[in-house]
C-alpha cells in the first residue's frame, strides 16, 4: 500500500516519472543496523532530490528506543549543521513524539514532498510529521548528505 502512495505521489508531481528504488544493508562493525531503501524518481541526482517527491524506509535489524534513535539522530545531524541549543532541543522534542520504541523488523518510512516536509509511518501506520522543511532536510540528510557518516551507503543509493 506504502508503495502505491509513493509511485501516486510521484507521479501527480511528474506524468513521466519513473520510480527508482535502491536498497543497502548498514552495519556498524559487521552487525546488521537497518536495511535502508532510497526510492525516488529515475535519474533525480543529489542536487535536485528536495525539488521531488520521494522516500526513505528503515527495516531495522535490531531493537532500538524512541530516545536513542532521537538522540543519535541529533548528533548526526549536528555533523554537518552547526545547531543552536533552541533547534536542537525542538527537533529532539518533536522526534520524541514521532518515533516509537522500534524492534526487529520494525520498519520506519519517511515520505517527502517538496515544500510539505514528511510524513512518518511505522510498520505502514502514519505517526507523524515533520513540517519545518529546514528540520525535514537536515533529518533526510542524516543519510543523503554529501559528507554522511554513511557515505558509502550515500553513495550506493544514487548509483546506477
Amino acid at each position: 500500500m506504502i508503495k502505491l502512495l509513493i509511485t501516486f505521489l510521484m507521479l501527480t508531481i511528474n506524468a513521466n516519472a519513473v520510480e527508482y528504488c535502491k536498497s543497502k544493508v548498514q552495519t556498524f562493525l559487521f552487525m546488521k543496523l537497518y536495511t535502508i531503501t532510497l526510492c525516488k524518481q529515475t535519474n533525480i541526482t543529489y542536487n535536485e532530490l528536495f525539488n521531488s517527491a520521494f522516500s526513505i524506509e528503515l527495516e531495522y535489524h535490531m531493537k532500538s528506543s524512541s530516545k536513542w534513535i532521537s538522540n543519535r539522530s541529533i548528533e548526526e545531524i549536528q555533523k554537518h549543521y552547526n545547531l543552536s541549543q533552541d533547534e536542537k532541543q525542538k527537533y529532539l522534542k518533536e522526534m520524541l513524539t514521532i518515533f516509537p520504541n522500534i524492534t526487529k523488523g520494525d520498519k520506519i518510512m519517511l515520505i517527502y514532498q517538496p515544500h510539505n516536509g514528511g510524513k512518518f509511518y511505522h510498520n505502514q501506520k502514519p505517526i507523524g510529521k515533520i513540517t519545518d522543511q529546514t528540520f525535514a532536510t537536515r533529518f533526510i540528510n542524516i543519510w543523503l548528505h554529501p559528507n554522511s557518516t554513511f557515505k558509502e551507503t550515500r553513495n550506493f543509493l544514487f548509483e546506477k
